[in-house]
């Protein structure tokens, strides 16, 4: 049945919107946005070899910047 995908999930969330966070406890939705800055001498020591043929494009952020 698992391969076919008919099992039957144990809970299904009520998705109102496509970025709705109802689901999520407010204990999580409510603590404070903290950016942390990068540090620019870790950075230059990243070689990019586990990297290395890698590319990832963001789709959202080519169609819908606003969402970014």
């Amino acid at each position: 049945m698992m391969e076919q995908k008919q099992v039957v999930p144990p809970f299904k969330p009520n998705i109102s919107e496509g970025f709705s966070l109802d689901n999520f406890d407010p204990e999580f939705t409510n603590e404070p946005v903290q950016l942390t800055p990068d540090d620019n001498g870790n950075v230059r020591e990243i070689d990019g070899y586990e990297l290395a043929g890698f590319e990832y494009i963001n789709r959202l952020t080519m169609y819908e910047e606003e969402w970014v």
